[in-house]
Formats: structure tokens, sequence, C-alpha cells
């Protein structure tokens, strides 16, 4: 066993190479030397007992653990179960699925993560797949399974905060006054998803229980699942936030709630909540009836974020607004702020003393 160091035009990187009985097993390089090292142990445990410390999964194929064990060990929201299971059917099981748990090896991941980028699915897509893989190894070593997860040397690929699309206020201007005028049955929906940022899945499932009409404050606490068509006793990422509405969207609300027809504030005529796909469209529709620039509708909620910040409301109370659970979801925003130039201009600046005799802006004479 040993590593060895050397240089190379991007830096120094770590030579690892596996020796058994004075005849070299593998190498392999590495950018870091704990790496390096962890490879190394890895490939020392294969050598030495195939078994060692993965008695349990040794006639299991990853489908039959994940199937079998992982579902019965795990407890994540049912939307991102949804999600799991969604990456497992189609990128996963038919790649690996019948192979032996225990055996499968780093190269045969890289392998499945080569296949999901070949087919065109994005770096954040393979970076998911990355992760769900890697969670179904997490429970696997957990419960002694596996001795370990052979996703952990592999790097998940760099990703970029995709554009967004978003209104000006001349065409949220346009739209409204359009739906308003025409005494659109969406106007409430897309005049409360404006000014709230709201999720559109929140809409769907906000009931009247959630508006404080005293006080104007939405209590934002159940979402519609796309993946499971239901509504949820949670928001997307678990948390309960209240958001503050103004005095027109609460006497709106109000008089809609007298002639409420359902639990739902936002319903279909017989009182059951809207559906996603028919509200997506009717969106798109309702666009080019006002004659304004196509946007999607969770753009709205782009829309929301922008204005806001351009406005001068802070990333970090906007973060806690859209109900982010990682500020650098929400920093896409901050290049919008009027104070973001200004910050990055002042970072490096000249301050004058005070001196009494004030030297021209000239070069000097030679005497």
């Amino acid at each position: 066993m040993a590593i060895e160091s050397y240089k190379t035009n991007k830096g120094v990187r770590y030579k690892a190479t596996l020796w058994k009985k004075r005849k070299r097993q593998a190498s392999r390089s590495f950018q870091k030397k704990r790496d390096a090292e962890e490879w190394l142990r890895r490939e020392e445990l294969k050598i030495d007992d195939r078994k060692v410390g993965r008695l349990l999964g040794t006639n299991m194929t990853f489908e039959e653990f994940a199937e079998g064990i992982y579902w019965k060990c795990t407890d994540i929201r049912e939307n991102t179960a949804e999600d799991y299971r969604c990456i497992l059917n189609h990128h996963i099981l038919p790649l690996v699925g019948k192979k032996n748990l225990v055996e499968l090896s780093e190269d045969e991941w890289e392998e499945v993560l080569r296949q999901c980028k070949k087919k065109g699915q994005s770096n954040s897509r393979v970076n998911r797949v990355h992760a769900v893989a890697s969670a179904v190894y997490a429970v696997a070593v957990k419960k002694r399974y596996v001795q370990s997860n052979p996703l952990t040397m592999i790097d998940y690929l760099e990703t970029t905060i995709s554009d967004f699309d978003y209104w000006n206020e001349e065409e949220v201007q346009q739209f409204l006054d359009f739906c308003r005028i025409t005494s659109h049955p969406r106007y409430s929906l897309y005049w409360l998803a404006y000014e709230t940022g709201m999720r559109i899945s929140e809409l769907i499932a906000l009931r009247w229980d959630a508006v404080d009409f005293i006080n104007g404050v939405i209590t934002v606490r159940r979402s519609y699942s796309k993946h499971l068509r239901t509504i949820q006793e949670t928001t997307k990422n678990g948390r309960l936030r209240r958001l503050g509405i103004n005095s027109n969207i609460v006497n709106a609300l109000r008089i809609a709630s007298e002639n409420k027809l359902s639990e739902f504030v936002f319903c279909r005529g017989h009182g059951a909540h809207l559906r996603y796909d028919s509200l997506y469209d009717q969106f798109k529709a309702d666009q080019k009836k006002a004659h304004v620039r196509q946007i999607g509708i969770h753009d709205i909620r782009h829309t929301y974020a922008s204005h806001y910040v351009m406005r001068g409301g802070t990333i970090y109370d906007l973060k806690d607004l859209l109900g982010h659970a990682d500020i650098g979801t929400t920093e896409r925003y901050a290049h919008l702020s009027p104070s973001h130039l200004v910050k990055k201009a002042s970072i490096v600046s000249y301050v004058p003393s005070v001196i009494s005799n004030v030297v021209p802006l000239s070069s000097p004479k030679s005497s």
C-alpha cells in the first residue's frame, strides 16, 4: 500500500497503489489525499474478505433491498418519496436493480450517472440520481447490509442556477387589469399569487381556515402534490409560514368568503380544489386574451420575488417569505437589488485623508 504525490498543470495529485505479495493489484489518482486513503482502505477490505461488514446484503439484489428494506427504514415526506420512486424506477433499477447489492462497484455507478447524462438529463437531475442512490446506501450501511457507499468517491456535477422569467410592472398591471375588468374567476388567485409569492401548489391547497381577516394574515401550512394529486398537510419544505396581505385583498377575500362553495378558497364549481394541469392551461389562455408576454404560471412567484428585491427588500426577508430552506436558492434574485451593484462598487474605494495642501491631479514637473 502506497500513496505518492506528484505535480500536474492543475496542481498536486495523489496516486494510490495497492500491493499484495509484491504484485500491484490496482492504482488510482485523486485530487485529495484523504480520498486516496479512503480508496485504499476500501480496496483492502475487498481483498481481505469480500464479506467483511456486508453479511446481510451478500445474497440480495439492489432492487430487493430498495423495495424490501429501504422503504421500511426511511421516513421522508410523501412528495419526496414519490420523487425518489420515480428516479429509482426510471434511472436506477433498469440499470443495476438485478445486480448484487454488495458487489455493485464505483465504476458501475459512474456508468449509471453517465447513462443519465447521455439521455439528456441535466446536471441537477443527474445529481438527484446520485443523491437517491446514496440515500439507499446510507440505510444499507446503517443496517449493516453493506460496508460502505460506493458512490462516496464520485463527485457531484457542477450546476448553475437556471435562468428564470418574470413580468415587469407594466405587464403585471396589464394582466391583472384585464382579469379585474372581465371579472375573471381566477382574478383573486392571480392577484394573491403576485402579492404574496405563494407557490401555486400552496394556493390550490389554501383553505379558509388559514385566512385571518382581522389581522390580514395567511398561514401557509398545506400544499398540493402533483405526483399524488392530493392535498398534503405540509408545505414543500415542511415549514409553516405566515404572510401579510393588504386591505384590498382582505376585502376581496372577505366578499368571496360570504358566498363560499367549499372549504377551499379557490375551487371548481362543485367545490373541489383546483387541478394544477387545468390551471396551467388556463393561465396560458388568459395571457393570450390579455395580450401579455407568455410566462409560466410558476413565474408569477419569480415576478413577486424580483419586484420585492428591486423595490429594496432584503434577500434574508425574502427567504422567509418564499419559504426557502436554503438562502442559496433565494440568492438567485440578489443581482436585481438596486443596492447590489452599489455595494459591489464600494468594496474597493479610496478615502482621501484630511490634509491642508491638496495636490493637483497632474503629473509632477521635473526640477
